[in-house]
């Protein structure tokens, strides 16, 4: 268990699913006790229904689930309910409840019949409200709010319960990303300053990858894999699932994964008989280009360029085809012949606003070769002299090609002058 937490949560061997039709199959699990655990997994994986289980509401069909050791299912289901509080993802509220009295029906698992609430039972949803920053609102109507707010007054009345174990199940649908952000914030917040233990559905990986300690990823009923966001959230686990290209980068600003989807599949992407575009690029520069040209439907072809660099891993991504050379090292005069033998085929050649130093000046002789034999020239020009470290040499050459080539200023032009240039199958 990460940090060595105690287990709160453990799931063996479960099975669960609606009558004798299986939907959940076989989950080993263990859940941290103050851990924030993200549940991910693409539409009918069976992430509800495992979280219905866990909460109790849905016994399994085989296997056992345990809060703290003991049997969640032979539990009385008051006290259950005292120590377990459940946020679905389509909570309504159909009576004009104000938001306190919303709030109070989170503490009906202390009251006794026919008995009103205590000064345990208010300070427990004064307490509540305060921790969801919805005391102002205490007197408003439910129906007058927004998805928001009525999203915080959901979980407002979970807390109410004082819950040891909070589940969520897919809060942040039907919010937007501000909403989300705020949401996510307040959960969090929650985990760290109550110890609460909270296992999350989400759809949002990227919300899951920076919010949660660990995080399980499944398909097709069963659990693909558990552990940080940078063990689950790979990609050949997320393509796997999900059946789509995506990329993996560092979050620049915190400490976790950041997924990117990309708009279809590898074999979409790059037909085989499709025309090829070479492009020159390194330091991140043609990556933008590269998506356009491959969502457009071209074969693409990139080089040459250092392993590692942002281009290259875009390359990879994309699944582009390469000619690569060492990290760090310069353009040689093989890898030079290796990329000439693409010239032939190319239907142009785009060169992005690269950087140019000594290690990869060598690259415009690609281009030069190129406009030589008569293949079109796309230039997306940039500031030469900024990016020009060679003392002077790139610029010069650049602007000795710029007149004979093709110029554009941005990623869209680019790919929308070689469409116009280059015809691609079936048009």
């Amino acid at each position: 268990m990460e940090n060595n937490r105690p287990v709160k949560v453990k799931l063996s061997g479960v099975t669960c699913g609606y009558g004798p039709r299986p939907i959940v199959l076989g989950v080993e699990l263990e859940v941290g006790e103050h851990e924030l655990f993200g549940l991910v997994g693409p539409n009918a994986s069976g992430k509800s229904t495992l979280l219905r289980t866990i909460s109790g509401y849905l016994p399994p069909l085989s296997g056992r689930v345990e809060l703290d050791g003991r049997d969640l299912h032979q539990m009385d289901p008051q006290g259950r309910a005292r120590r377990i509080a459940v946020v679905s993802q389509d909570y309504h509220y159909d009576f004009a409840f104000s938001v306190e009295e919303s709030v109070a029906l989170g503490r009906l698992p202390y009251l006794k019949a026919w008995h009103p609430a205590g000064p345990d039972d208010r300070n427990a949803v004064d307490r509540a409200l305060a921790a969801t920053a919805l005391t102002r609102l205490r007197e408003a109507s439910v129906l007058e709010l927004s998805g928001g707010q009525v999203q915080r007054v959901t979980i407002a009345r979970a807390l109410a319960q004082e819950p040891e174990l909070l589940i969520l199940d897919e809060p942040t649908a039907h919010l937007d990303i501000g909403h989300q952000s705020d949401l996510m914030e307040l959960v969090a917040g929650l985990n760290r300053s109550q110890g609460l233990t909270v296992i999350a559905a989400l759809h949002d990986l990227n919300l899951a990858a920076r919010y949660c300690h660990r995080i399980a990823l499944m398909c097709e009923g069963r659990l693909l894999a558990v552990g940080t966001p940078w063990e689950v959230l790979t990609k050949e686990r997320l393509e796997g699932a999900y059946g789509i290209e995506v990329m993996i980068a560092p979050n620049p600003y915190y400490a976790c994964p950041h997924v990117i989807v990309l708009s279809r599949r590898r074999e979409q992407l790059q037909p085989a008989t499709g025309p090829l575009i070479m492009v020159i690029g390194g330091g991140g520069a043609a990556a933008p280009i590269m998506s356009h040209l491959v969502g457009a439907g071209f074969r693409v072809w990139l080089g040459v360029v250092n392993v590692g660099d942002g281009d290259w891993e875009r390359a990879r991504a994309l699944g582009v085809s390469t000619t690569e050379i060492a990290p760090f090292s310069p353009v040689t005069p093989e890898a030079l012949a290796r990329a000439r033998k693409w010239l032939p085929e190319a239907r142009a050649l785009v060169l992005a606003p690269v950087p140019f130093g000594a290690g990869n000046l060598a690259n415009l002789d690609l281009v030069e070769e190129a406009a030589a034999r008569g293949t079109t020239v796309v230039l997306q020009k940039g500031a030469y002299q900024e990016r020009d470290f060679t003392g002077g040499l790139a610029t010069e050459r650049l602007a000795r090609l710029e007149p004979s080539a093709l110029v554009t200023t941005t990623p869209e032009e680019t790919s929308e002058a070689v469409c116009r240039l280059v015809a691609r199958p079936g048009q």
